[in-house]
């Protein structure tokens, strides 16, 4: 099941009027569910960083970065190597981001030759 989440009301028209858009240019039923944001319930841990955990060697890597397993699941880097083994982005643009994370240059440094020794 889908599920579009909306803060206020101009997100709310905003999402009905494309899915309707959408519903009558295609002659579809679009099933999504339009609802009012009441707030995230975080998903067991089997179910965090799915696609990264494929990577062993990976999460063994990345591991030597932080303090427990539980600041490496919710690290920003985790979640950005996660979404590029499912094919978003690429290790170039996080490597590039890296610089608006507000870490050392150490760190940056320290994250570039860890994610430079995963084999995927």
């Amino acid at each position: 099941m889908s599920l579009l989440l909306y803060y206020n009301e101009e997100q709310y028209q905003t999402a009905d009027a494309v899915k309707q858009e959408i519903e009558n240019a295609e002659g579809i039923s679009i099933r999504t569910e339009i609802a009012s944001f009441q707030g995230f319930t975080k998903a067991e841990d089997y179910h965090q960083k799915y696609y990264l955990k494929r990577f062993p060697h990976a999460i063994a890597h990345l591991s030597s970065l932080f303090t427990d397993h539980q600041e490496m699941v919710n690290s920003t880097l985790a979640a950005r190597l996660n979404g590029l083994v499912k094919g978003y982005g690429t290790m170039e643009e996080i490597k590039r981001d890296l610089t608006n994370w507000g870490l050392t240059e150490e760190e940056e440094n320290k994250v570039i030759e860890c994610i430079n020794t995963i084999r995927w």
